[in-house]
């Protein structure tokens, strides 16, 4: 987990990917192929965008979850939310737009029927390391 520490103030865009907690002050935009944990201690002014964001500290700007949103109880946020999957807890601040949207597919991944060709018996023969199974050699009719 990347963690921006408490008493630290992050200015700009931030792009990362896995499981990021702010504990810090973040003013700007981050995109998170991920987890975000916007914690406590943390005033988040700006666009956040991840699969998952729990927020526990102060927002102010927009929030885009891919996958699920959840305030916890002292979550104070204003602006605009989205996302599929909405908790809110007892105590928990939230003004401003609500909107309820599809999930959306994670950043990165590509088809790869779509890539390579293949089809679906191919890519469901792969075994445990990813691997194709070598496939067994056609025979001539009448040989």
């Amino acid at each position: 987990m990347i963690v921006i520490p408490e008493n630290t103030t992050f200015i700009g865009e931030l792009r990362s990917s896995g499981r990021l907690r702010i504990d810090g002050h973040f003013e700007g935009d981050g995109y998170i192929d991920g987890f975000l944990v916007i914690s406590s201690t943390c005033v988040w002014k700006g666009k956040a965008v991840a699969d998952v964001i729990v927020v526990e500290g102060v927002v102010e700007g927009e929030l885009v979850a891919r996958r699920k949103l959840e305030f916890c109880s002292r979550a104070d946020v204003s602006g605009t939310i989205t996302s599929p999957e909405i908790a809110i807890a007892r105590g928990a601040r939230v003004t401003g737009e609500l909107r309820m949207a599809a999930p959306q597919p994670p950043i990165g991944l590509v088809d790869l029927r779509k890539v390579s060709g293949s089809n679906d018996a191919e890519l469901n023969s792969a075994n445990d390391t990813g691997q194709r199974e070598p496939r067994p050699e056609k025979k001539a009719v009448g040989a």
